[in-house]
């Protein structure tokens, strides 16, 4: 079952493999350490005193296969309640930066894990997401997060890890009770198997089911959700007037469609509440690896922004330029109408900004020009405005000043809320 679930993973594709150092992901990279492309990424969570030599166990261990390791330390402190969920949620957005476009993130989630989360989501009262438990497959931020495992069990792992002599780590946490997953794999799963053999197959092949189920949901909110939808946004007057489940599902809909981490149930029960708010208080939704933000009538989904830049920086137009995690600053033709004497410089809008851009007949205010594009606020801060000896060269990509219409600028951007400009 192992080799099979490995042999559907998609050739062409570079894997990224979710690495704790554990017994299931050790097994999950030894079995890829020879396909192309393969590289680990082991979450450093800081919450265990161990946590310094998992670290150094699982770069020497990687390295030994001639696999690239990189490790991402959580700087958030821990909550002292709910710890598994802060843990898991921290993990995956810790993981989503990690990826380039294209990337499969495997994870080594295995068919009693399977039955652990159904168990969970029934014990929670969770809806037909939580019931149909652990994709196989789904989007993740600019790639896609596998679980090849899915179909193996757990006792097959420990085999072909006993078979190939493989060392992993033992984390004494496993076997704290407090923790609900543990005590379900200690204490109830153990005592439904010796009554129902089967009970662990059978969870999983239920949970299967009800993956099925909410497949078919998905093909027709698919079809449904552009009823809802203004360009990549949704309209936040349709929202508001909707029954109050089906806005909910249509909700995790698009926020899968673009590969974003689910709220949990404490955020999604505050929707109602960003649909009411006053637009010009830019109303905003957060938790980890993801956010909603409402601008006018619209609501946007995307991942959490960086910082907006609050200073200038000097910048060689014949090299690439980084801005403030927007995206690339690449100037393609109008560099040698530049002066030479004169540094260029990038900077953010600080408010009173003009320029007459190519084709129009006046100067405009940056902002008119912002406004009329529909530029949300998040957006228009994080701008970058080209500078030479005091004078307004361009605004990224998006407009060039008529006093040097030979200049080419490409902003490769990775900024939502630009996609009507």
């Amino acid at each position: 079952m192992l080799a099979a679930g490995l042999a559907r993973l998609p050739e062409s594709r570079a894997c990224v493999v979710a690495y704790s150092g554990g017994l299931d992901s050790t097994v999950l990279l030894h079995a890829l350490r020879q396909r192309a492309g393969v590289r680990a990424v082991h979450v450093n969570h800081g919450i265990h005193p161990a946590a310094p030599q998992w670290v150094a166990h699982c770069a020497a261990q990687a390295a030994a296969w001639g696999v690239d390791c990189q490790v991402a330390t959580l700087r958030a402190s821990p909550p002292r309640a709910n710890l598994e969920s802060w843990a898991r949620e921290h993990r995956y957005a810790a993981l989503r930066r990690r990826l380039e476009p294209g990337d499969l993130l495997l994870t080594a989630h295995h068919a009693d894990d399977q039955a652990e989360t159904l168990l969970l989501a029934l014990l929670r009262g969770s809806g037909l997401d939580g019931l149909a438990g652990l994709a196989q497959q789904r989007a993740m931020g600019c790639g896609q997060l596998w679980r090849p495992l899915l179909g193996v069990s757990r006792a097959e792992i420990l085999q072909y890890a006993q078979q190939n002599q493989l060392k992993w780590i033992e984390d004494s946490s496993n076997g704290d009770l407090r923790f609900d997953r543990n005590f379900l794999r200690a204490e109830v799963l153990p005592k439904l198997s010796q009554r129902w053999p089967q009970a662990a197959a059978n969870l999983t092949r239920s949970a299967n089911l009800l993956a099925q189920a909410r497949s078919a949901q998905e093909r027709g909110l698919g079809r449904f959700l552009p009823v809802f939808s203004v360009g990549e946004a949704l309209s936040v007057p349709l929202l508001a007037a909707c029954e109050p489940a089906l806005r909910a599902d249509l909700l995790r809909h698009y926020l899968r469609r673009r590969g974003l981490i689910l709220p949990p149930a404490r955020v999604l029960a505050e929707l109602p509440n960003l649909l009411r708010a006053r637009a010009d208080r830019e109303p905003r939704l957060s938790w980890p690896g993801a956010e909603l933000r409402r601008y006018r009538e619209q609501l946007w989904a995307m991942a959490p922004l960086a910082a907006a830049p609050d200073t200038a920086c000097e910048w060689n137009p014949a090299t690439v330029l980084n801005w403030a995690g927007t995206g690339r600053l690449t100037m393609l033709q109008g560099a040698a109408e530049l002066s030479r004497e004169q540094p260029v410089l990038v900077a953010p809008p600080a408010g009173g900004e003009v320029l007459r851009p190519l084709g129009a007949a006046r100067r405009r205010s940056l902002k008119n020009l912002c406004q009329e594009a529909g530029l949300p606020p998040w957006v228009r801060r994080r701008l970058p405005l080209i500078w030479q000896a005091g004078k307004l060269l361009a605004v990224g990509d998006l407009w060039i000043s008529a006093d040097l219409p030979g200049l080419r600028l490409h902003w490769e951007r990775n900024i939502v809320g630009l996609e009507r400009v």
